[in-house]
């Protein structure tokens, strides 16, 4: 507010300023100043957060291969802004030509009243955080204190040794479960099961678990992850912010389980290059990858904007299951579905008899999404391979419900689903303990008995979450950049 308020007095101010140049000048400074700012506030309004580093990871590493038609309204309307903001430079440029008055000093309380206008401007305070999370030698302290909270994860060598169906819903929060009546019958139908109802995306800091692959390392890895870096001197920073490196210094929970002799599997409906989800599984040696590619060459006909639909995608899921489950050694099945994709989601085919409760079309996706699920699910379940797997049910990330047509408060400060599906668990049992994205599989291995602690993340079953830890902001922002020097030390 303060800094619209400095920029109507600079905009007043120049019909006071005798010199033409200057006034040409006013009208490019009018100009950048509105596009910035409309810039700042679209971002905050999609996403609930000016300008940060997660909306640099998302232009960094979703636009490319990304259906942009999917968002054609947003893009219209963005287009329509910025036609507005040039007519309306156009219109102040006729007005200043025709002044005549002019009274002294006017042009220093316009380009004063400018850069104050900068100055508190969100994007000002974004871009100077920005450069603290970028530069961690402006915050040793949390350097030091990440170090305190890294844990190398002691393995157990004597766990639950079942077969581990994870399943990553795409976008699907809790509230969906409990906020919308008949929304997700199956899913709310399950049994033999503990239900977290109080895990959160990670509190207070930018990005690291809010689009779908930081949402995978950060659960996998226990880690916040960001696709973006300090450039080095020569670099084009957003091109080369898609190079940087997945860590290799830390153990994440697919490769401490193959370890264990856990042979690991990986199927989504989108294009494994898409957001660099080929790199993390090659970072997390996955014995065995699947995405839109390699399921059309294994016959895959239906398809939308972003992949091969879940009915298809579940059912070659169902298929490699019984394959696995037949080979006799231990394996973890990671399915990813993308059928609540922003902006409308997807209705399979199989679902488009069924009756809806809802008729917003995402809520349509994610009524199909349950039907999905429970019904491969309950294949797992009722088959002969049932008891000997554990299935694991949590959202990739929150639903960035602005992009929809959801019009609902209650998503706006949800929950993320999170819940494990064992026989050996009687009935439905809630676990109210407080999580973040960081601690899903950590608690999932220590829930079977491998680890407690595993970078991060800490199994809130037994040890309260480092997420609700004073200051964890700056120490999940030092994490984020601190890659290339992570190290284990004893503790």
């Amino acid at each position: 507010m303060i800094s619209l308020i400095l920029f109507f007095i600079f905009l007043v101010a120049l019909f006071f300023v005798q010199s033409a140049k200057f006034r040409v000048f006013g009208v490019v400074l009018t100009f950048l100043f509105l596009v910035i700012t409309i810039f700042n506030y679209t971002a905050y309004f999609y996403t609930g957060h000016f300008l940060n580093l997660s909306l640099i990871n998302l232009l960094a590493i979703s636009l490319e291969g990304a259906p942009m038609m999917s968002f054609w309204r947003e893009i219209l309307i963005v287009v329509l802004v910025l036609v507005c903001v040039v007519l309306f430079c156009i219109m102040l440029w006729q007005r200043l030509k025709r002044r005549e008055n002019s009274i002294k000093f006017c042009a220093i309380l316009a380009i004063a009243s400018y850069i104050l206008a900068i100055v508190f401007n969100p994007l000002t305070k974004s871009c100077v955080e920005i450069f603290q999370i970028l530069n961690p030698k402006y915050h040793k302290e949390a350097r030091a204190m990440l170090q305190k909270y890294i844990v190398k994860p002691k393995i157990n060598p004597n766990f639950k040794n079942k077969n581990i169906v994870y399943i990553y819903l795409e976008s699907f929060s809790r509230d969906f479960t409990t906020e919308f009546v008949g929304l997700t019958p199956n899913i709310n139908a399950l049994t033999n099961r503990l239900d977290f109802t109080n895990i959160n995306q990670l509190s207070g800091v930018w990005g690291g678990a809010s689009v779908t692959i930081e949402g995978l390392f950060a659960s996998q890895c226990a880690f916040p992850f960001g696709f973006f870096r300090k450039p080095k001197k020569g670099e084009n920073t957003v091109a080369e912010a898609k190079k940087v490196n997945f860590p290799t210094k830390i153990s994440c929970a697919t490769q401490i389980l193959q370890d264990q002799g856990y042979y690991t599997y990986f199927i989504k409906g989108a294009p494994l290059n898409y957001q660099r989800t080929k790199e993390l599984l090659s970072n997390q040696n996955y014995n065995e990858t699947k995405g839109f590619d390699e399921l059309k060459n294994q016959g895959a006909k239906s398809k939308n904007e972003w992949g091969v639909d879940d009915d298809e995608m579940f059912e070659f899921a169902w298929r490699d299951f019984e394959r696995l489950s037949q080979r006799g050694d231990k394996f973890i099945q990671v399915v990813l579905n993308v059928g609540m994709h922003v902006p409308n989601g997807f209705i399979s085919k199989s679902c488009e008899n069924l009756a809806f409760p809802y008729n917003e079309k995402m809520l349509k996706a994610v009524h199909c999404t349950d039907y999905l699920v429970g019904k491969f699910i309950g294949k797992i379940r009722s088959s002969q391979y049932g008891k000997n797997t554990i299935i694991v049910i949590q959202s990739d990330h929150l639903m960035p419900y602005t992009f929809t047509d959801i019009k609902d408060e209650n998503l706006e400060d949800s929950k993320l689903f999170f819940t494990i599906l064992d026989d050996d668990i009687a009935g439905v049992q809630k676990v109210e303990n407080y999580g973040s994205s960081l601690d899903t599989f950590t608690t999932f291995l220590g829930y079977i008995g491998v680890i407690d602690k595993m970078n991060l993340g800490r199994n809130i079953l037994k040890i309260p979450s480092i997420n609700s830890e004073q200051d964890i902001r700056y120490i999940y922002n030092t994490a984020i950049s601190s890659f290339d020097d992570l190290d284990y030390k004893e503790r």
